[in-house]
Protein backbone atom coordinates (compact mmCIF):
# COMPACT_ATOMS: atom_id res chain seq x y z
CA UNK A 1 0.00 0.00 0.00
CA UNK A 2 2.12 2.75 -1.02
CA UNK A 3 0.46 6.51 -1.28
CA UNK A 4 1.66 9.67 -1.93
CA UNK A 5 2.60 12.07 0.95
CA UNK A 6 1.41 15.59 -0.69
CA UNK A 7 -2.55 14.69 -1.04
CA UNK A 8 -1.95 13.77 2.28
CA UNK A 9 -0.48 16.82 3.49
CA UNK A 10 -3.02 19.07 1.67
CA UNK A 11 -5.82 17.65 3.55
CA UNK A 12 -4.32 17.83 6.67
CA UNK A 13 -3.57 21.66 6.13
CA UNK A 14 -6.42 22.02 4.63
CA UNK A 15 -8.75 20.43 6.92
CA UNK A 16 -6.77 22.04 10.55
CA UNK A 17 -5.44 24.78 9.28
CA UNK A 18 -7.07 26.94 6.63
CA UNK A 19 -10.55 25.28 6.79
CA UNK A 20 -10.77 26.18 10.93
CA UNK A 21 -9.22 29.57 9.71
CA UNK A 22 -12.21 30.19 7.80
CA UNK A 23 -14.87 28.86 9.95
CA UNK A 24 -13.48 31.22 13.17
CA UNK A 25 -13.53 34.13 11.03
CA UNK A 26 -16.87 33.52 9.77
CA UNK A 27 -18.26 33.02 12.76
CA UNK A 28 -16.73 36.02 13.89
CA UNK A 29 -18.04 38.15 11.44
CA UNK A 30 -21.71 36.77 11.53
CA UNK A 31 -21.15 37.50 15.64
CA UNK A 32 -21.62 33.81 16.79
CA UNK A 33 -20.88 33.79 20.93
CA UNK A 34 -17.61 32.03 21.86
CA UNK A 35 -19.14 29.16 23.06
CA UNK A 36 -21.35 28.81 19.54
CA UNK A 37 -18.02 29.80 17.77
CA UNK A 38 -15.89 26.68 19.45
CA UNK A 39 -18.98 24.58 18.63
CA UNK A 40 -18.02 24.92 14.99
CA UNK A 41 -14.38 25.28 15.44
CA UNK A 42 -14.57 21.80 16.46
CA UNK A 43 -17.21 20.18 13.91
CA UNK A 44 -14.89 21.70 11.30
CA UNK A 45 -11.52 20.27 12.54
CA UNK A 46 -12.84 16.69 13.59
CA UNK A 47 -11.29 14.46 10.88
CA UNK A 48 -12.91 12.06 8.11
CA UNK A 49 -15.42 10.64 9.00
CA UNK A 50 -15.33 6.59 8.52
CA UNK A 51 -17.43 6.13 5.89
CA UNK A 52 -15.00 7.77 3.35
CA UNK A 53 -13.51 4.33 2.97
CA UNK A 54 -16.27 2.52 2.27
CA UNK A 55 -17.83 5.35 0.02
CA UNK A 56 -14.04 6.07 -1.94
CA UNK A 57 -14.37 2.17 -2.33
CA UNK A 58 -18.01 1.82 -3.76
CA UNK A 59 -17.27 5.07 -6.25
CA UNK A 60 -14.08 3.40 -7.64
CA UNK A 61 -11.86 5.96 -5.87
CA UNK A 62 -8.39 6.02 -4.29
CA UNK A 63 -9.64 3.71 -1.14
CA UNK A 64 -5.70 2.75 0.22
CA UNK A 65 -5.34 6.47 -0.12
CA UNK A 66 -8.78 7.40 2.09
CA UNK A 67 -7.91 3.95 4.36
CA UNK A 68 -4.35 6.30 4.97
CA UNK A 69 -5.61 9.87 4.87
CA UNK A 70 -8.46 8.80 7.87
CA UNK A 71 -5.25 7.15 9.62
CA UNK A 72 -3.05 10.18 9.96
CA UNK A 73 -5.89 12.49 10.59
CA UNK A 74 -7.47 10.79 13.56
CA UNK A 75 -3.72 10.60 14.70
CA UNK A 76 -3.34 14.25 14.41
CA UNK A 77 -6.80 15.38 15.94
CA UNK A 78 -5.31 13.59 19.00
CA UNK A 79 -3.35 16.88 19.16
CA UNK A 80 -5.14 19.23 16.39
CA UNK A 81 -8.45 19.65 18.73
CA UNK A 82 -7.02 20.85 21.88
CA UNK A 83 -4.32 23.23 19.85
CA UNK A 84 -7.29 24.68 17.42
CA UNK A 85 -9.66 25.55 20.66
CA UNK A 86 -6.58 26.78 23.09
CA UNK A 87 -5.43 29.01 19.89
CA UNK A 88 -8.93 30.23 19.53
CA UNK A 89 -9.29 31.25 23.44
CA UNK A 90 -5.98 33.03 22.58
CA UNK A 91 -7.38 34.68 19.58
CA UNK A 92 -10.35 36.04 21.73
CA UNK A 93 -8.24 37.32 24.58
CA UNK A 94 -6.42 39.61 21.98
CA UNK A 95 -9.43 40.71 20.05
Amino acid sequence: MQTSVLPLFITIIGIFVIFTLVVVLLARHFGLSELETTIALLFAAAPTASSAYTLAQQMGGDASLMTANKTIQKAFAFLALPTCVAVFFAFIAVY
